[in-house]
């Protein structure tokens, strides 16, 4: 209680002084110091006001963006904080910086339900991001299908043209034998295991396995003869 009491002491000297401090440089430095304190003493309406205050001084301030994020989340302002974040990856000078702010944009957006919106994010940060992450990113994306029965496949093909683009065959074919298990369509079974067959003979070169992927396209659609290889 004690520590909280000088919180609110300091909190309330600093508005004082910010009733007559004029240059700007001055004015960010009292505000990060108030939004500090109202951080300890959780509050979120205060703080989004004046990171806010700072922002419009500083748009640099790239802490204080997640101060902001941080607030609006905690008061479940869903709108705002999709706002904030696009406006945090915007002022983000690197691809390093701005590919984890788009992956936790993503994740909200999934939240709420808005899929395609979310399934950009997935896209642009695989086009800047490493290997490595790449992949967990476009897992993510795949996981949160598998999550959401009710979204398209445009999550697994996020995955699918990653590997392709990478020259990942092998999981080309996992992410297309994944893919199969959601497929109600015959003759979309046929094209997946049509694409699989040629992969596994032409890219991974084992033709026994090619045979039987041939072989499961023409059962899945007999009308079809390029199946048969």
């Amino acid at each position: 209680l004690e520590k909280r009491g000088e919180r609110e002491t300091r909190v309330a000297h600093r508005r004082r002084q910010l009733l007559w401090l004029e240059d700007a440089g001055e004015r960010v430095r009292a505000l990060l110091t108030l939004v500090d304190l109202e951080r300890a003493l959780s509050r979120h309406e205060q703080i989004v006001e004046d990171c806010r205050a700072v922002l419009d001084l500083d748009g640099a301030q790239s802490q204080t963006r997640g101060h902001l994020v941080e607030a609006l989340d905690a008061l479940e302002r869903g709108d705002e904080l999709v706002e904030a974040l696009r406006a945090w990856i915007e002022n983000s000078p690197t691809d390093d910086l701005r590919d984890p702010l788009r992956v936790r944009l993503a994740k909200h957006l999934e939240k709420r339900g808005e899929i395609e919106l979310a399934l950009e994010e997935y896209r642009l940060v695989l086009e800047t991001v490493s290997e490595g992450e790449a992949e967990r990113v476009a897992e993510s994306a795949v996981d949160a299908y598998t999550s959401n029965p009710e979204w398209d496949e445009s999550a697994y093909g996020i995955l699918k043209d990653y590997f392709a683009r990478t020259g990942q065959w092998r999981k080309t074919v996992e992410t297309n034998d994944r893919w199969l298990k959601s497929v109600d369509s015959e003759e979309r079974r046929a094209t997946l295991l049509r694409e699989n067959a040629f992969l596994l003979d032409t890219r991974a070169g084992v033709p026994a396995e090619a045979y039987r992927a041939y072989t499961a396209a023409f059962l899945a659609d007999p009308t079809d003869g390029d199946a048969l290889g």
